[in-house]
């Protein structure tokens, strides 16, 4: 055979081994649709969640790596800083990692039939979320409507055998089953549905907490004796209308519940022996306690202005996490920390502790 007609083999050689590849990934892609197969995956000491023939609606991406199975692809995400998730492109044998997943705000799988996605499971205490995905037609056991996120959690968590559920953001609709990752297969939701596991989350973790504090003034409706905080919990996110709660321990732990916070006009002030809880805000709301404070994290200069101008200067601000205003002075100190990185405190000093919490209304807030 001339030299001149060695190159058309080896190119005839190499499209029939690529089809060969494809048709492997395609009886695949079939099986993968069955639903039969769990939605776990594991690698180098790291656990997936795997959303079956689906991409992410973000870049950028950390890394590209060609020509890699896809146990390679997720060991390299396991020991690459900072990602989180990555895409794999079925056919070409292509991995993206990405520092992002689709728990984040403005992030979600699509349907991509080329691809499948893979999201680092946390540790447990932190519900696993993947937005734009669902386990099909298994809501088993019931269905709730009206309802927040959290909410939905808590009816879950009381339940008998349920697992997690999936929630329509626009109808603040709540769909409850037995079943989760483990046992079904993900698929990316044409229904925008998101899809949320328990994963051991505790109830407590849903709430703002300002130890040895008190709302004064509030309304308290409900007294419960010998419940722990976890429990205490539990029962305000399921009892209509409470939005706080304190844990008394001075004589025996005592749940109190109540329906109003310290967001708007009442202040949480010191005291001995009882812990005030206020329940969380959604993402995109403003997260407000009025009398408390995180002291000594005022990475910022001190200013003098509005409330208004004191938010809008934490929104210029980079890394800007939370706001604290002082009302008779009109201080401001703005900081790159939030509840979950250090613990409230009722502040003596009258300052009022405004937390972004990625909220783009600034105007949610009066001056008082």
């Amino acid at each position: 055979m001339k030299s001149g007609e060695l190159l058309p083999c080896f190119i005839a050689i190499f499209a029939f081994l690529q089809l060969m590849v494809q048709a492997k990934m395609l009886h695949t892609f079939k099986l993968d649709q069955t639903g039969k197969d769990s939605s776990l995956f594991e690698a180098d000491h790291v656990t997936y969640i795997k959303v079956f023939n689906a991409s992410l609606t973000v870049r950028p991406l950390l890394k590209i790596i060609k020509a890699v199975p896809v146990e390679m692809c997720a060991q390299k995400c396991a020991t690459t800083t900072g990602c989180k998730s990555f895409v794999y492109h079925k056919f070409a044998l292509t991995c993206f990692l990405s520092k992002h997943d689709a728990s984040e705000d403005g992030i979600k799988v699509v349907r991509r039939t080329k691809y499948d996605y893979f999201q680092i499971i946390p540790n447990k205490g932190k519900m696993v979320v993947v937005k734009g995905a669902t386990i099909d037609k298994y809501d088993h056991l019931d269905k709730l409507d009206d309802i927040s996120a959290d909410r939905c959690a808590a009816h879950c968590k009381q339940l008998k055998n349920c697992k997690m559920f999936e929630y329509k953001v626009e109808q603040r609709r709540c769909d409850l089953t037995d079943l989760n990752h483990k046992d079904k297969s993900l698929t990316a939701s044409i229904h925008r549905w998101d899809y949320y596991s328990l994963n051991d989350v505790p109830s407590i973790r849903m709430f703002l907490r300002v130890p040895d504090a008190y709302l004064r003034d509030g309304n308290r409706f409900k007294y419960i004796k010998e419940y722990d905080v976890e429990t205490c919990a539990t029962t305000c996110l399921l009892t209509k209308n409470c939005i706080a709660f304190e844990h008394d321990t001075k004589n025996g732990p005592t749940c109190i519940l109540l329906s109003d916070d310290a967001s708007k006009v009442k202040i949480v002030r010191p005291t001995r022996n009882r812990d005030f809880y206020q329940l969380q805000q959604e993402r995109g709301t403003m997260n407000i306690i009025l009398g408390a404070s995180i002291n000594g994290y005022d990475y910022y200069p001190t200013t003098r202005g509005s409330l208004k101008e004191c938010l809008d200067r934490c929104v210029e601000t980079k890394a800007c996490e939370a706001v604290e205003y002082k009302h008779s002075n009109r201080k401001c100190d703005i900081a790159n920390v939030t509840h979950f990185d250090f613990t409230l405190k009722p502040s003596i000093h009258y300052w009022n502790f405004y937390e972004i919490n990625g909220s783009q209304n600034l105007k949610e807030v009066k001056e008082r």
